[in-house]
């Protein structure tokens, strides 16, 4: 086997012993491509990299194009690759046929992140047997790739099922996509919800009156929709009467469930049963009953069809909701976690107490065990009692989010629920957003990074990281959300803005320089009108309140900071001695690769006036 034959199989192994056997490392597969051209369009690092301390030359040009590798590794926007093949030598000044050096062909959907920040994608990766990934792909896909008919769609929400997959774009249009048996994709054409045949790219849902969506949800054979006006739609098999009307056995286009006349917050679909979030904090839920997942205090009844209120939760204030196939989880306003299913017919508390590592959150607190007693000063209540900020339901795991980004898991049919928390890769690392499928949860990172686990593990497996295959996804970044069905994933790609630090060493005294004084001007009014929401709130430092200087900085870094402008601001920061201010536009701006991207790009447009 060559080179480029292993190479195109993804195999490191293969390669290897590729290379092992003397095989050429540029040698050509049919006289077009080099295992290095591959490994470049395949984006997989290892191989890349391995190529490259094996000589692998950078700079062959591909006799169709004359495409070098760094040409194809910027065109298609692996950065990462790109930076490989710059530290290996790759040249910037090699022309391809058309006479275009490499960052002549940077794709347009890097620019729109190097040069306004405001660009997201949608990526997929598993089993794609029913279309659901929505690259028209039909196999099994290892490694994530972008949906190319989203780009330029603005996507804000994604949900996966076994068998569809649907999204949501910022201007409340509604996609679905995979394969519509039932009704599930919502789309009134026969052949489709007949399943003759399948969409295998994202389509419009049209829903009545030209309405437009703010949340969606996938069962595995129904869809459910909130529209801006609080309005729920429903469509796909109406067995058990998951739809929340009667008299259909089957809906193939969105249709409302007038029986919800409280206005819809938050919505959960499971495999046979709907449970919803009403303004007010109160919970609905209608389908199967027979495991008791819809909290009615019994399992006796086999179904019910229209929307009924949780009545054990009467008196909380629940802020989400989440489904899996036997059970529902909901969240408290209070930070408390509460399942029923799995026959615990009545809302159970999960018990987060005790469920923190607390060696772990000790050394990530910069605490130093050293035969010292170990004192938190602040989090500590965190640590010893978990405050929760989201949930996610899956028929394996189900788990929650506390508020300083930890993770805490159990097994979804544990009649005990013993909560632990997930480590391993995820030790020392920030949560920002949590999702599960039937047996695989995913985690998203203040980074943006993916990591996922699967399998039935065990809480200990969990805690230390072992048994439940907890890896982080290759392939993508700047996630800030995932969507998880039966056997594939979704994720969104769009510009991460990291956290403000709440503890710094004290800045400099003093007001700002005039340098911000303009930016100060600009974002006073945002400051009257919004003030300092979320996390910037606890303003305590070690030596006392806030001081203005800090307040301004944090005014700016909140709503001025973005890519394009972080530099810019980084330089004010330095001369106005703003820590703080210098920290978060270091975190938010682009890496030096990109810097050279954008600033490359600028001396092109420059002398080509």
């Amino acid at each position: 086997m060559s080179v480029a034959v292993a190479a195109r199989c993804g195999s490191l192994a293969a390669v290897e012993a590729a290379l092992q056997s003397g095989n050429d490392v540029n040698g050509c597969v049919k006289g077009e491509s080099i295992g290095l051209h591959i490994a470049i369009w395949r984006n997989d690092l290892r191989i890349i990299e391995r190529l490259l301390a094996a000589n692998a030359c950078p700079d062959i040009q591909d006799t169709e194009s004359g495409w070098t590798s760094l040409h194809r590794a910027l065109y298609l926007g692996h950065l990462s690759a790109a930076a490989l093949l710059l530290d290996a030598g790759a040249q910037l000044s090699i022309q391809d046929f058309k006479g275009r050096i490499p960052l002549d062909l940077l794709s347009a959907s890097l620019k729109a992140y190097l040069l306004s920040g405001t660009a997201s994608e949608v990526y997929s990766w598993g089993n794609g047997a029913n279309y659901q990934l929505g690259t028209e792909a039909e196999g099994l896909q290892l490694t994530p790739n972008r949906l190319d008919s989203l780009h330029g769609t603005p996507i804000v929400a994604l949900a996966a099922a076994k068998f569809h997959s649907a999204a949501v774009a910022k201007d409340g249009s509604l996609y679905t996509w995979g394969f519509g048996r039932g009704g599930r994709l919502g789309h009134p054409e026969f052949h489709i919800h007949s399943g003759e045949s399948a969409v295998i790219l994202p389509r419009l849902v049209a829903l009545p009156g030209r309405r437009t969506v703010a949340a969606v949800a996938t069962g595995k054979h129904h869809t459910v929709a909130v529209t801006r006006a609080g309005e729920l739609f429903t469509w796909g098999s109406n067995r058990d009467g998951r739809l929340g009307y009667t008299a259909v056995d089957s809906q193939p286009t969105p249709r409302r469930v007038t029986s919800m006349r409280q206005r819809v917050m938050a919505v959960a679909a499971a495999n046979r049963h709907t449970v919803v979030l009403a303004e007010g904090g109160t919970v609905y839920s209608w389908g199967s009953n027979l495991q008791g997942q819809l909290g009615y205090g019994t399992s006796d009844s086999a179904s019910n069809a229209v929307p009924r209120i949780v009545e054990a939760m009467v008196g909380k204030t629940i802020t989400a909701v989440a489904a899996a196939k036997r059970h529902t989880v909901v969240l408290t306003v209070e930070g408390d976690v509460y399942t029923w299913g799995h026959r615990v017919v009545t809302p159970k508390r999960v018990q987060l107490a005790g469920a923190r590592d607390v060696a772990r959150a000790a050394n990530a607190s910069g605490a130093s065990a050293g035969g010292w007693e170990v004192v938190f000063h602040r989090g500590q209540s965190q640590v010893a009692r978990p405050h929760a900020v989201a949930v996610c339901a899956g028929a394996a795991h189900s788990a929650c989010l506390d508020q300083s980004g930890a993770v805490l898991a159990w097994r979804s049919a544990d009649p005990r629920l013993h909560v632990q928390e997930v480590g391993g890769d995820l030790a020392g690392k920030r949560v920002v957003h949590i999702a599960a499928g039937k047996y695989r949860t995913a985690t998203v990172t203040d980074e943006g990074d993916v990591y996922m686990w699967e399998g039935w593990s065990k809480p200990a497996e969990l805690s230390a990281g072992r048994g439940c295959a907890l890896s982080r996804v290759e392939g993508v970044k700047r996630v800030t959300h995932a969507a998880v069905g039966e056997k594939h994933s979704l994720a969104l790609q769009s510009w991460c803005a990291t956290p403000l630090a709440l503890r710094m060493r004290s800045a400099p005294s003093g007001a700002l320089s005039s340098a911000l004084s303009g930016l100060l001007d600009r974002a006073a009014s945002a400051v009257d009108s919004e003030g300092l929401p979320g996390p910037l709130e606890e303003m305590e430092l070690a030596g006392g309140p806030a001081s203005l200087q800090r307040l301004c900085e944090r005014t700016v870094a909140r709503h001025m900071v973005e890519p394009r402008s972080a530099l810019a601001l980084l330089q004010f920061a330095d001369a106005a001695g703003a820590e703080l201010l210098r920290q978060h536009c270091l975190a938010v701006s682009p890496n030096p690769l990109e810097h050279l991207l954008v600033y490359s790009i600028s001396y092109t447009n420059a002398a080509g006036q």
